[in-house]
């Protein structure tokens, strides 16, 4: 038989048998390797740096893309928070423009009710007139309860005493046992007993009143109308002695008459006559009649 070159021949033994052996040699195994343990990896906080991934390579711009005419574009997704903000603040706004609105219609509505009141009021009369109150003055007439009472023109209130234009009398000699009565126009003396207003008593050298008071003025004191009413020093007989010439002497009277007497002074003892010359003015109803008592 020819041979295979590089090989051996089929069926022959091979010379790691054993000759005559009828069994197959035993496998020899080869001989174990050394396990190599890896090296362990250092940790980050050690100070070896870390191999990082390389970043993948840029790519470019993404293309764009012109959108097609009539083609629709879709609306940016709003999230359900937004939705329900935008939901939220809308209600607010319109119940705050409501209650504005109701408000000014309310004002309105009650505004035309007071005007429609006040017409009613002003046109609203009395249906019929009792024949009673036809009869009566307009104050006595009956009055519809829904008519308005048209107000009364205010008028000045009358004076309780009006201020009465002044009489005067100069030059009077009011003789002793004499009066003068300031009622009477013109004031002269009167030898009766009747309204002695100012009378003059030689032997008591004194001016006395028996109808109402007598005011003695102090010097400088002006006399006139206002004065006389408001002073109350009051007196019922005056010392010739306390007199000078121009001293003035207030006399009110029960009659309602007040009179200004001015002294002018007295008799010289040479005359056979005692009296006294006096300047009266007189403004009859200046005051209250019996006010003076």
């Amino acid at each position: 038989m020819k041979s295979v070159s590089g090989g051996t021949r089929p069926g022959a033994p091979r010379a790691d048998r054993p000759r005559g052996s009828g069994c197959p040699a035993a496998r020899v195994r080869p001989a174990a390797r050394p396990v190599r343990r890896p090296h362990p990896r250092p940790h980050p906080g050690y100070g070896y740096p870390q191999a990082h991934a390389a970043p993948p390579p840029y790519a470019g711009p993404a293309p764009v893309t012109a959108p097609v005419p009539g083609t629709p574009t879709a609306a940016p997704a709003k999230t359900k928070r937004n939705l329900l903000l935008g939901l939220t603040a809308a209600l607010l706004v319109a119940g705050l423009t409501g209650g504005g609105v109701y408000l000014m219609m309310s004002g309105d509505d009650a505004k035309k009710d007071n005007r429609a009141r006040s017409g009613d009021r002003a046109t609203t009369g009395p249906t019929h007139q009792d024949p009673a109150a036809a009869d009566s003055t307009p104050d006595e007439a009956a009055v519809s309860p829904g008519a308005p009472s048209s107000p009364e023109p205010l008028e000045p209130p009358e004076p309780a005493v009006a201020s009465p234009a002044p009489a005067t009398y100069q030059g009077i000699d009011l003789t002793d046992g004499y009066h003068l009565t300031l009622g009477d126009d013109p004031v002269k003396p009167l030898g009766d007993d009747a309204d002695v207003d100012v009378a003059y008593d030689w032997n008591l050298d004194k001016i006395y009143v028996e109808d109402g008071p007598l005011i003695l003025l102090r010097a400088g004191q002006k006399g006139g109308l206002k004065t006389c009413r408001t002073e109350t020093r009051y007196a019922g007989r005056v010392d010739l002695d306390s007199l000078s010439k121009g001293s003035q002497l207030c006399v009110l009277t029960n009659g309602g008459h007040v009179g200004l007497v001015t002294y002018q002074g007295k008799s010289p003892e040479s005359d056979p006559s005692h009296y006294i010359t006096l300047d009266v003015t007189v403004r009859r109803g200046a005051i209250a009649p019996e006010a003076a008592s």
